[in-house]
């Protein structure tokens, strides 16, 4: 019995340090496991920051400076909207019942974090805008970035009445005497030389387009004949940015001119990709005033090379055309969306900006020269 007794007592000692070792164990995972919490669970802004792999800066009272680890748009046009209002919200706790703002200035991203006193709570706004991503248009956002002017071809022009109004700034003046008395049309161009040559002016005198028949007997470009097929002309010069030889037509961009071939004539644009700083300043102060009746007019006075004009003072509706700037103004309303600007606009940060911010509109697929080329044909 004795010894049954000294059995037992032993196993049980046995199992108590079995136990102990076991708690004892346990107490210092846990022990270690709160250290590990404490250490990688965010304690400061910079740790929240860093939480969403953004770059912390710099604090200055309630605004923070930072870089953020995401743009606002996907390169598909998806937005980020999750990860600025989660970051935001997280932020919320440094600054209670305050507004804060965090600003990234390489990504011209503002966010304000609003607090609401009568709510008592906080309203996210980015860009100035309380509801940002139902408002701007992210393929917009993205594309206006990837947008250009496409490349030059190789096609020289070699004709009299061409040569001198490239020289004369495509003033009529400079060839009047020479192409002879006209016979207008009813679709706004004139018809010269026995209906060979159609020309449409802008309102300074300026030729808008000119258009040479295949009963036209000079040349117009080097190395190309009038009886020339566009398979000829294709083969001879593939760089071709527009049309196709599908498409019955082949268009290509020079510095100061566009040039369209079909089997029936050849149509030819001046063009002049330059910054204009009056047409961008008038845009700008009109985004500012939503003065429709100051913006068509100043910009009808600054830049009258526009191919047509139309302003109905009293439904606030405005059409004019800049093909050969690549913009087209079709406000109703008083809308300023209605701004659009094509591929051969000469983009600067500023109306990049406008159209991230939604203001105006963008069509990143389109050069607006080639877009009225197509409506010329379509109604021959």
């Amino acid at each position: 019995m004795k010894k049954v007794i000294i059995f037992i007592f032993i196993i049980l000692t046995i199992l108590l340090v079995i136990l102990s070792y076991f708690l004892i164990t346990l107490s210092e995972k846990e022990k270690m496991e709160q250290e590990a919490s404490i250490v990688t669970t965010p304690q400061t802004i910079e740790d929240f920051i860093n939480k969403y792999d953004s770059k912390y800066i710099k604090k200055e009272q309630n605004t923070i400076y930072l870089e953020f680890g995401k743009d606002l748009f996907e390169e598909n046009g998806n937005d980020n909207k999750n990860y600025f209002y989660d970051l935001s919200k997280d932020l919320e706790q440094f600054f209670p019942s305050q507004t804060f703002y965090l600003i990234d200035e390489s990504k011209n991203i503002k966010i304000t974090v609003q607090y609401v006193l009568s709510d008592n709570k906080y309203v996210i706004k980015i860009n100035d805008k309380e509801n940002f991503f139902d408002v701007i248009n992210g393929k917009d956002y993205v594309d206006v970035d990837k947008m250009s002017i496409t490349k030059n071809s190789n096609i020289n022009i070699s004709n009299p009445y061409l040569d001198e109004l490239m020289m004369n700034t495509m003033y009529f003046s400079s060839i009047e005497e020479d192409i002879g008395e006209g016979e207008p049309l009813d679709n706004g161009y004139t018809s010269y030389l026995n209906g060979t040559v159609k020309i449409r002016l802008a309102p300074t005198k300026a030729v808008r387009n000119i258009i040479f028949t295949k009963d036209y007997p000079d040349q117009i470009v080097s190395d190309i004949t009038k009886d020339m097929s566009l398979r000829q002309i294709y083969d001879l010069n593939n760089t071709n940015t527009f049309g196709s030889l599908e498409d019955k037509y082949l268009g290509y961009k020079e510095s100061d001119y566009y040039i369209f071939f079909y089997s029936d004539e050849t149509s030819i644009y001046s063009y002049s990709y330059e910054y204009n700083e009056d047409m961008e300043d008038i845009i700008e102060e009109y985004l500012q005033t939503k003065d429709l009746d100051r913006f068509v007019n100043r910009i009808t006075k600054r830049c009258k090379t526009y191919d047509y004009y139309e302003y109905d003072p009293e439904k606030q509706n405005a059409y004019i055309l800049y093909s050969n700037r690549g913009l087209e103004i079709d406000i109703k309303n008083n809308d300023p969306k209605g701004i659009k600007l094509y591929t051969n606009y000469y983009l600067t940060d500023k109306t990049k900006q406008f159209v991230k911010d939604g203001l105006i509109s963008i069509d990143s697929k389109n050069d607006l020269i080639d877009v009225v080329e197509k409506e010329r044909r379509n109604q021959k």
